[in-house]
């Protein structure tokens, strides 16, 4: 792959690809350039590093390994290549793969490989990462460890089928933190609405991402904490607070 350099309109920014691998470089017009080439010879000389310090990873010393860790979750983790974070995420070296797991440049493969480990440090760090695939998180929703799925569950950037299954999850933590999420999608809430868990109906009730249709079906709920929650609901319509805060006596046995 050639050089191609990307500037906007004032010329201010640069973006090198060589050997298929990103490199980040800023020009600026009023450096000479002898100081932009400088730059650039100083970004290539990282990615070379990267590769010197990855080939000798089997004879290499922990400081080594704790070096790696720290350029793959600092500001040089642009500078993997695909391949090079599928040859770590393989790594018996869990301080590697937890490097890995963070990296926002990870591939689907090395997601789905770390998906599976035994460590949970290494799977919450997958659960976390905004930039891994739902196949991988798919695998995380059904994991043993309730940590994992209570992850999961409290995300901002986890998609809709994802949490359809931790919607039925066995545990009521996790279906809990899913009714409190501020980022807990209708149809979900929809589905948390008909919890046998009254705690988890409240919080429903309380969320402001309910619809109306929702808590119009929750002010009818028998437990009175549940009722309550969906008066104060921004989302409750005007007649339906006014009807609910009206039967006082409805709802005098909730606080």
């Amino acid at each position: 792959m050639k050089n191609t350099n990307c500037f906007n309109d004032k010329g201010n920014f640069g973006v090198t690809f060589k050997s298929k691998r990103l490199v980040w470089a800023v020009e600026q017009p009023e450096r000479p350039p002898e100081v932009q080439k400088e730059i650039k010879e100083s970004a290539e000389d990282k990615a070379a590093e990267l590769e010197t310090q990855i080939k000798s990873l089997d004879s290499a010393k922990k400081e080594v390994v704790l070096q790696l860790f720290k350029k793959l979750t600092g500001n040089e983790y642009s500078l993997f290549t695909e391949e090079q974070l599928k040859t770590l995420s393989k790594r018996p070296e869990p301080l590697i793969k937890l490097g890995v797991a963070r990296n926002v440049r990870t591939p689907k493969d090395a997601f789905m490989s770390l998906a599976k480990d035994d460590s949970k440090e290494i799977k919450l760090a997958v659960a976390n990462n905004y930039s891994c695939p739902e196949e991988a998180l798919k695998l995380l929703a059904n994991d043993n460890d309730k940590d994992v799925r209570l992850a999961l569950a409290k995300s901002a950037s986890i998609q809709l089928d994802v949490l359809m299954v931790l919607a039925k999850d066995k545990e009521k933590d996790v279906r809990l933190a899913l009714a409190e999420s501020a980022y807990c999608p209708p149809d979900v809430l929809t589905i948390l609405a008909k919890d046998s868990d009254g705690e988890i109906r409240m919080s429903v009730a309380g969320n402001r991402m309910t619809p109306r249709a929702v808590l119009q079906l929750l002010s009818k709920d028998k437990d009175p904490h549940v009722r309550w929650f969906v008066a104060f609901n921004i989302n409750t319509s005007e007649a339906e607070r006014k009807r609910l805060l009206g039967g006082g006596a409805q709802l005098q046995d909730a606080y």
